[in-house]
């Protein structure tokens, strides 16, 4: 299932969601937007958004691909400042 527009956390529970896990790929907005390349304006501070409001009724965990336009340990720090889980993923890139 794939939710959009930011739903609110009492939504994704009332899901019967109990833990999300939000792909963030940069540290900041301008590498947010070369990287992910959103088809929409001001994703970067939306994610961040979701994450706080998210994690403090379901369990919350950040998780980054190895991508080697974003240093990881920036990510961490974003990490590290909303005290959730953190968690690297391997990049695979894509075959085609």
């Amino acid at each position: 299932m794939t939710l959009t527009n930011n739903p609110p956390p009492s939504m994704v529970y009332w899901l019967g969601i109990d833990k999300v896990s939000v792909s963030l790929n940069a540290n900041n907005k301008q590498t947010h937007d070369y990287v992910c390349r959103p088809k929409f304006q001001n994703t970067f501070p939306e994610v961040l958004s979701f994450i706080l409001r998210t994690k403090q009724k379901i369990d919350t965990e950040i998780t980054k691909a190895t991508t080697p336009e974003v240093d990881v340990s920036k990510v961490r720090e974003i990490d590290a400042d909303v005290c959730i889980k953190f968690r690297i993923r391997e990049y695979k890139p894509c075959f085609w």
